[in-house]
């Protein structure tokens, strides 16, 4: 896979994780804002980066690919 993405996967992960704890231990509606925030700006571009490698590899489902990410980040809003 390709490094940048795989990089972006793990700040995800650990964004949601962070998100997780924040949520479980009762901290303020700020600060889980504040995460939520982070993570589907990153969402954002991490969708751009993975649409523009798709596309310079020429993969032939792209347009079902963007899709899905326009839909999921629809559900983040």
């Amino acid at each position: 896979m390709h490094q940048l993405l795989e990089k972006e996967h793990q700040q995800l992960i650990d964004l949601l994780d962070a998100l997780d704890k924040c949520i479980s231990t009762g901290n303020s509606a700020n600060k889980v804002h504040e995460y939520l925030s982070e993570f589907v700006a990153l969402a954002e571009e991490h969708f751009k980066n993975e649409e523009e490698i798709m596309e310079s590899c020429k993969y032939t489902e792209l347009v079902a690919h963007k899709k899905e990410h326009a839909d999921l980040l629809e559900q983040l809003f």
